[in-house]
Order: C-alpha cells, then sequence, then structure tokens
C-alpha cells in the first residue's frame, strides 16, 4: 500500500467527511438492499470490478503530494 501523503484544503477535507458521514448513514439505513445500488457501480467507468473498489488514481493527480 502506497503511504503518500496529500495536500487538501479545508473545504475538500471537509467535504469528504460530510460524504463519508452520509454514506454510512446510507449503508447503515441498508442502502445497499435498493434497487439499482449494484448497478450504479458497474455503470461507471472508475468501478474496478475486478477489485470490487473504485479507481481514483485519476483524480489523485489533482493534488499536491508532500514529503515526510
Amino acid at each position: 500500500m502506497d503511504d503518500k501523503k496529500y495536500i487538501l484544503t479545508k473545504n475538500e477535507l471537509e467535504n469528504l467527511l460530510k460524504c463519508k458521514k452520509e454514506l454510512r448513514a446510507l449503508q447503515y439505513a441498508g442502502v445497499d438492499n435498493w434497487e439499482g445500488y449494484e448497478y450504479a457501480f458497474e455503470s461507471s467507468e472508475d468501478w474496478n470490478d475486478d477489485e470490487c473498489e473504485w479507481d481514483v488514481s485519476k483524480e489523485l493527480e489533482n493534488y499536491q503530494t508532500c514529503e515526510g
């Protein structure tokens, strides 16, 4: 696993944390049982079906890394 550190703005970090909370709430409510849930993943070009995860490599290129 690559442990690079990336620089985010406060707004970007806040948005990520809000999205994380929203996703947890949806998962707790059983969103994975909703009709079309799997299709939403499979229809995206960024979904890696073999790894069962999102490919975010393109998005990471937009962020500066920091050393140390």
